[in-house]
């Protein structure tokens, strides 16, 4: 889902466990798995700064064109692998 939005050119929230290519703060806002007031923080970050908001957008959006299902795949096994 994290790829496709970001193909979309829709800033991302996520967490590490979604095994994402994004870059916390760079292209888009990574946040611990259920913390909730972290996930409220990003969502008013995003909010307070459509700026922000299409910036991440169009940042991930160029990144996401440079992996294929294959990559996704392999970065998937070696996170659970770890």
């Amino acid at each position: 889902v994290v790829y496709e939005a970001m193909s979309y050119g829709l800033p991302v929230i996520t967490t590490n466990n979604a095994g994402s290519i994004i870059d916390d703060q760079k292209d888009g806002i990574i946040i611990p798995i259920s913390d909730v007031i972290k996930t409220a923080g990003a969502m008013i970050t995003y909010y307070n700064d459509q700026k922000r908001i299409i910036e991440d957008g169009k940042k991930g959006q160029q990144k996401v064109k440079e992996y294929t299902w294959e990559d996704y795949a392999k970065s998937v096994v070696n996170i659970l692998s770890e």
